[in-house]
């Protein structure tokens, strides 16, 4: 961003020399995405159960949504009927306020078809939600209407709180520090696994490229072309 502005600087006179491109890029690694095994899965899924969060986990699992999506969900654009959520806003915090804003591209708007355990947590979390409003009575005041995750009085969850409840599982787990972000991770990296092709992931997970898909697994991916290798070996491979 600097380096843009002294560009326009210097084609406007303004400076004599942009200083910011003759700076060396820094390099960052890449965040290697650890994979939990089932039986981490599984642990974890034992460990928010019953929990605030429980939902909101068993759906990002089983759906690659971000936290944010999650959060910002609405009863709108879910269909229990059809088991199909369509993505259209993400909750952020703006000037100590919560809003829904959308999606940065077209690709992050997107309808997505969800399996039987996501469809069941939104069941549940419906039903809780229904029980939290009736008991609040008056006090139940939603800052924003429709939202599929709330407090008890109807208020957008906040993402600290559940950070914090996620690490706290993840610590009764047995789960080495993971963010929340991770369960997304997760997500397109078993469906890899189960032979979905990448434009499928591409389009799932709401990336704006398969670029960006092959660029996050790279490892998955260096491990199907690996497998491929390998089965295609076997095909040829004389009898006897």
């Amino acid at each position: 961003m600097l380096r843009t502005a002294l560009n326009g600087a210097l084609k406007r006179g303004q400076v004599g020399l942009n200083v910011a491109a003759l700076a060396e890029p820094v390099t960052v690694p890449k965040a290697a995405h650890t994979l939990l095994t089932v039986e981490e899965i599984h642990k974890l899924l034992d460990a928010v159960a019953g929990t605030a969060i429980e939902n909101m986990v068993v759906l990002a699992l089983n759906s690659g949504m971000r936290m944010g999506e999650v959060l910002g969900l609405r009863w709108s654009d879910v269909s229990l009927d059809t088991g199909q959520l369509t993505v259209t806003h993400a909750l952020q915090r703006l000037n100590r306020e919560n809003r829904l804003v959308e999606p940065k591209s077209e690709t992050g708007r997107r309808t997505l078809t969800l399996p039987g355990a996501a469809i069941e947590a939104l069941r549940a979390e419906r039903q809780s939600q229904v029980e939290h409003q009736l008991a609040a009575g008056p006090k139940w005041k939603p800052a924003i209407e429709g939202l599929v995750f709330t407090d008890e009085l109807g208020a957008p969850l906040e993402g600290t709180t559940v950070l914090f409840c996620f690490q706290r599982a993840l610590r009764l787990a047995g789960i080495p520090r993971l963010r929340f972000h991770h369960l997304r991770h997760l997500h397109g990296a078993l469906l890899l696994l189960d032979g979905v092709d990448i434009a499928t992931v591409r389009d799932v997970l709401g990336h704006s490229s398969i670029a960006l898909t092959a660029d996050t697994y790279a490892g998955i991916m260096a491990a199907l072309k690996k497998d491929a290798a390998e089965r295609f070996e076997r095909l040829l491979r004389r009898p006897g």
